[in-house]
């Protein structure tokens, strides 16, 4: 197992904890927690467990913020309370966001880029100089993306646009680094 799957699988059970105290939830059952993993896949895992480790993603009790969030941005919930629930709901879409924000700052930081988060409307956004480079919509399931995608192509049809790529950012796993 990577180092940083560990470093999450440790940090999680806190997080779970700590809103289980305060929402006066019991503790989840190790199922729960198998579920969590499947879901997430080791990737994810260990991009988060990365940027817990190296300072990316702050915790802030039971929520988090990302470095170098603008003030005011933030802090934002691993989970949510919803009626009738006997555990903490996972905010699916947070655990994939803030892994792609782990997964590309150091290549943005690299390339002289402002990776952002939640920026606007925009999941993650890259930006040079305040300019607007990359909109970057992070989906945790295919069909949310292929609905997504569907209605992208629908408003654009009979536009002719034309992309040229600046640069390329070239991105490794923690392992690699």
């Amino acid at each position: 197992m990577a180092f940083y799957v560990e470093v999450f699988q440790r940090r999680f059970r806190d997080w779970v904890a700590a809103v289980c105290d305060a929402w006066e939830y019991s503790l989840p059952n190790e199922a729960f927690y198998q579920r969590v993993r499947e879901r997430l896949t080791d990737w994810t895992l260990e991009w988060i467990g990365y940027g817990v480790d190296a300072g990316l993603i702050l915790e802030r009790g039971l929520q988090f913020d990302v470095a170098g969030n603008a003030l005011g941005k933030g802090p934002y919930k691993w989970f949510s309370q919803r009626s009738g629930a006997a555990e903490p709901q996972c905010n699916w879409e947070y655990y994939v966001q803030v892994a792609f924000f782990a997964r590309l700052w150091e290549p943005c930081q690299e390339a002289s880029l402002r990776l952002t988060f939640e920026d606007e409307l925009m999941d993650l956004a890259v930006r040079r100089h305040g300019r607007l480079l990359w909109c970057i919509e992070v989906k945790e399931q295919a069909p949310q993306l292929e609905r997504l995608l569907a209605e992208i192509e629908s408003h654009g049809a009979g536009v002719d646009i034309e992309a040229q790529i600046g640069e390329t950012i070239h991105c490794g796993k923690p392992s690699t680094w």
